[in-house]
């Protein structure tokens, strides 16, 4: 029986990046290795805030002197992670670290349980300060890289209009009277797979320099004597001694929703609306207005509000009622007769209302 010839194999299709294919240039594979590189930052970084919150909320265990089973441990370490992450407000976490088992709850009380409380919030605050700054560096990186790449369009704005200008004096023999006009859009694609400096870079070898020297060289005017009339003498603007007019500018300053929020005091509240719930409206739609823009304008309007004097006046009169161990609104009560400036129960209730629905 003759032999069978054996079936010919078929390799699997290569997964192997194809050069020269014409689709992506060079600045276009160094973005995407750019934005892929930061995504791995991001993932890793939630990764490592969620193991540091499980450690913090360990030290704090040990600094209050808790002792715990480890469910009862796990259920503590959730509870002071969704407290870093803004999940549960202050009175939340108070409230749940006072409830019984039973009920979901760690079953703290007295001076244990306000010592814990303020461990807790004593993190939170660290956590934030750390983000703020996180926050503020990463903007300056990508300020730091907007501008470069705006420099750069500006270069290539330069060189492109000098290369038209050779390419008009080669081509006509006669020096440019005016700026030319750009074939195509600044930072528009030349090629494919070549990059704008490639492009011109091959555009100014096809040149004839000598031929461009020749033309500039011959089209300079011949210098003369400067004549004075006599009859109208010139006065120069130094001799005058009187101030240019445009020696003086004023700078506009012009506040934003951002701004507006950030800013945002108690009397500015009460200001807002008849009751507490009208100016509670009002900030909401101002939010409202900057989420439409887009998730990184949501976070900022957010972010904006609780660095607002108003809403700080309410983590202070949360913190004080905590430390003091008395309800958040007996305590506002209490303070009212020192400082007019204190939350009312109705406004309180407002401000709680507004940070349990902008969570992020």
């Amino acid at each position: 029986e003759p032999l069978k010839p054996e079936p010919p194999k078929i390799s699997p299709p290569s997964l192997k990046k194809e050069k020269d294919l014409g689709v992506y240039s060079q600045e276009d594979e160094k973005e995407i290795e750019h934005l892929v590189t930061e995504k791995k930052e991001l993932f890793q970084t939630q990764k490592t805030s969620e193991h540091s919150h499980s450690q913090i909320a360990q030290e704090i265990q040990k600094q209050a002197g808790l002792v715990l089973t480890p469910d009862q441990s796990t259920r503590f370490e959730r509870l002071v992670d969704s407290r870093l992450r803004h999940v549960r407000s202050a009175r939340q976490t108070y409230q749940q670290l006072e409830d019984a088992l039973e009920q979901g709850g760690i079953a703290l009380s007295g001076e244990k349980l306000s010592h814990t409380m303020e461990l807790i919030e004593k993190a939170f605050d660290q956590e934030e300060a750390h983000h703020h700054t996180t926050q503020k560096e990463q903007k300056q990186v990508f300020q730091g890289k907007k501008q470069e790449k705006q420099e750069e369009k500006f270069v290539q704005a330069v060189k492109e209009d000098q290369l038209l200008a050779k390419r008009y004096v080669e081509i006509t023999g006669k020096p440019p009277q005016q700026k030319m006009a750009p074939l195509a859009p600044v930072g528009a694609r030349h090629t494919g797979a070549i990059s704008a400096k490639e492009h011109f870079r091959r555009q100014e070898e096809r040149i004839d320099t000598q031929k461009v020297r020749q033309v500039i060289e011959a089209s300079k005017p011949v210098l003369s004597k400067k004549e004075v009339s006599h009859s109208s003498p010139t006065i120069s603007e130094k001799t005058s001694g009187r101030p240019s007019v445009q020696d003086v500018r004023f700078s506009q300053r012009l506040a934003g929703p951002l701004e507006e929020l950030q800013r945002l005091t108690v009397e500015d509240f009460r200001r807002l609306g008849a009751t507490p719930q009208q100016a509670l409206s009002k900030i909401q739609d101002k939010i409202d207005l900057l989420a439409e823009q887009g998730e990184e304008q949501r976070i900022a309007a957010i972010q904006a509000w609780r660095n607002a004097p108003l809403h700080q006046a309410y983590v202070a009169i949360a913190k004080g009622a905590v430390l003091s161990g008395a309800n958040i609104f007996t305590y506002a009560d209490e303070q009212q007769g020192q400082n007019r400036e204190v939350l009312k129960k109705e406004e309180l209730q407002a401000i709680m209302q507004l940070n349990e629905l902008f969570r992020y």
